[in-house]
């Protein structure tokens, strides 16, 4: 309806001499599906690559609200950006609240062609009801930046059999005891996060690579303290929340919990 309005307005200057060019349509949309909602804009990564950009994407699973304020549901969003200079060029949201609102921010991001500083540079409203101080499209353009900054290697799920099948790979979970017994990835060590510093002598060595399984702030830090010791720790987009939900990584998860030896 939007497009078809704006070249219905575009129409009718031109009929009355009044300069005036349509600029094409983004694919922006939104619906309801029960109590969720579900919405996008832009280019998916499918159709970026396919368009021939060299793109990747960012995956976040943030609360659409302060999470001491009651009620604060996490949304899971979907960023595809360009390598080389970090534009934005589409988002897709799911969830409960305040979906809508962000992927509108990220159509404009869009449309002005903005990059992942642009989008951790925003002034966004900020009250306990309705964001977090750093809004979830505050957070996709710090991620986006850690990625393309080399501070964070990532791995995607559909990387998650072949990763659990590598003798040489060692899968670190920092998940609480009570979360990793809730599932996690078959063969992972599970050391949790604020315990690593002190127990890094339990890491095998021999091993090529480590991948934590968490999400957020609690990737990042097993990744630096790692990356302290020598090692490089690539994260899993989304971690376990992402990974319980996906079908293909199923026979990998194991509940109730394995030992870690």
């Amino acid at each position: 309806a939007g497009p078809a309005n704006k070249q219905g307005r575009i129409a009718a200057d031109n009929i009355c001499g009044i300069p005036s060019v349509y600029r094409g349509a983004q694919g922006s949309s939104v619906l309801k599906l029960f109590d969720m909602t579900a919405a996008s804009t832009g280019l998916s990564e499918r159709a970026a690559r396919a368009a021939g950009y060299d793109c990747a994407s960012v995956l976040l699973f943030s609360p659409d609200h302060a999470t001491y304020y009651p009620g604060a549901r996490n949304m899971t969003l979907k960023v595809t950006y360009e390598r080389d200079t970090g534009r934005i060029l589409g988002a897709q949201g799911v969830g409960f609240g305040g979906v809508d609102k962000r992927i509108d921010v990220l159509a404009a991001a869009v449309r002005a062609k903005m990059t992942d500083a642009d989008l951790a540079d925003l002034d966004l409203c900020y009250a306990p009801p309705y964001s977090s101080a750093k809004d979830p499209v505050n957070m996709a353009g710090y991620v986006i930046g850690n990625v393309r900054g080399g501070i964070v290697k990532q791995h995607e799920w559909k990387d998650v059999e072949a990763i659990s099948a590598d003798g040489n790979a060692l899968l670190l979970d920092v998940q609480t005891p009570g979360e990793f017994a809730e599932a996690h990835l078959k063969g992972a060590v599970n050391i949790p996060v604020d315990e690593l510093r002190s127990r890094m002598g339990e890491l095998d060595k021999r091993k090529r690579s480590a991948s934590t399984v968490t999400a957020g702030c609690a990737a990042i830090s097993p990744a630096a303290c790692c990356r302290q010791k020598g090692s490089t720790v690539p994260t899993f987009r989304a971690a376990s929340a992402f990974i319980r939900s996906s079908p293909r990584a199923e026979a990998t998860i194991r509940c109730p919990a394995i030992s870690a030896e």
